[in-house]
């Protein structure tokens, strides 16, 4: 279900939810907006470890991973799979001396 999420998008809700926070809250309830930061921060980095997580076991039971690499002078897309020569490395999938995140890939 996770290979699901666009990472992207959900970052740009929160970035949209932190922004009408700052807005809604005033300045002198400042734990509350302090709470609000620290509950968006860590919803962000949960939601973020379980598309990795959930992308590894995906890629461990031999699936295909659609994984994008993004440069400054566009974006490339991999098809991520143990068929095709891809292992697992710390947070990233490694090819030869290519790295992508694994946050950057979805479910085939």
């Amino acid at each position: 279900m996770a290979g699901y999420f666009n990472t992207e998008l959900l970052s740009a809700i929160l970035i949209l939810l932190f922004t009408i926070g700052i807005f809604s809250i005033s300045l002198k309830n400042k734990k509350l907006f302090i709470g609000v930061v620290v509950f968006l921060f860590l919803l962000f980095i949960s939601i973020s470890l379980y598309s990795s997580h959930y992308n590894f076991k995906h890629f461990k039971n031999g699936g295909e991973l659609i994984c994008k690499s993004t440069h400054r002078d566009g974006e490339d897309i991999y098809l991520v799979s143990k068929k095709e020569g891809w292992e697992r490395f710390d947070s990233y999938f490694k090819k030869d001396s290519l790295l992508i995140k694994t946050c950057q890939c979805e479910e085939r």
